[in-house]
């Protein structure tokens, strides 16, 4: 049934073109049916054609990248991801097609790093390809590897930055409380309700707590709830390091 429509659309796609050459829509449509249907050579020339027409079409250079990693052809999918991200800095799936891309490679790092871009930018990651990349990269390696910068972050007062690591840490374990917690306390430090020197406490101590060296982390605990005693977390996690 799917094949039929695909072929329907194909042909109505055909005639579209050839009543009238120069339209972009018809090239599009047809690109992505015969991308759907498994004919890349065929996508990819109509996407090509798409974008000598309109060279600022983003969208095709994304799906024709993902059209030639499908025909292990990663340098140029690479090289027109990379087109796409020059138009539109925030292109989620161009990211996403560059880590896809680079996973294929066997180049993880670079996988990885372009996920998180990705993920940051709210695209949806199959899991298959997250566990091909925690494979290779190790998922507890990468958690703590995001959390180590969240905290260095935090403590120097980089709230974005710090943000950003333990979003990173929540692509890797989306039920990580932790790191859950740290967003919510770096929230209330971009409100200012709590102060950027309580937050630094609060996650030295945290770091503290992952080395288990729980009495430090009590200390830096205390320190934060004396300058900031209205946060519910500093209490929180100073009773998990009692326990």
């Amino acid at each position: 049934y799917k094949k039929a429509q695909h072929d329907l659309a194909i042909a109505v796609f055909s005639e579209a073109i050839a009543s009238d050459p120069k339209s972009v829509e018809a090239y599009m449509g047809r690109a992505s049916s015969y991308f759907d249907t498994g004919k890349y050579d065929e996508a990819i020339s109509d996407f090509t054609a798409a974008i000598q027409l309109k060279p600022e079409l983003t969208h095709a250079y994304i799906i024709r990248a993902l059209a030639y990693s499908k025909k292990s052809m990663l340098d140029e999918a690479i090289a027109d991801c990379a087109k796409a991200i020059a138009m539109d800095p925030k292109a989620a799936d161009a990211f996403f097609v560059l880590g896809y891309t680079y996973a294929l490679k066997n180049e993880y790092e670079k996988s990885w790093n372009y996920l998180c871009e990705a993920g940051l930018l709210g695209y949806s990651i199959s899991p298959e390809l997250y566990e091909m990349v925690f494979n290779n990269l190790g998922y507890e390696n990468l958690k703590k590897r995001h959390s180590d910068k969240g905290y260095s972050y935090a403590a120097e007062g980089r709230l974005e930055e710090a943000k950003q690591e333990f979003t990173k840490v929540l692509l890797v374990e989306p039920s990580n409380i932790r790191a859950q917690a740290n967003l919510k306390v770096i929230a209330e430090a971009e409100s200012g309700k709590v102060k950027k020197e309580a937050l630094a406490n609060f996650v030295k101590g945290l770091d503290y707590s992952d080395h288990d060296k729980f009495d430090e982390a009590i200390s830096e605990f205390n320190n934060a709830i004396s300058t900031n005693a209205d946060c519910a977390f500093f209490y929180i996690y100073r009773g998990n390091a009692y326990d």
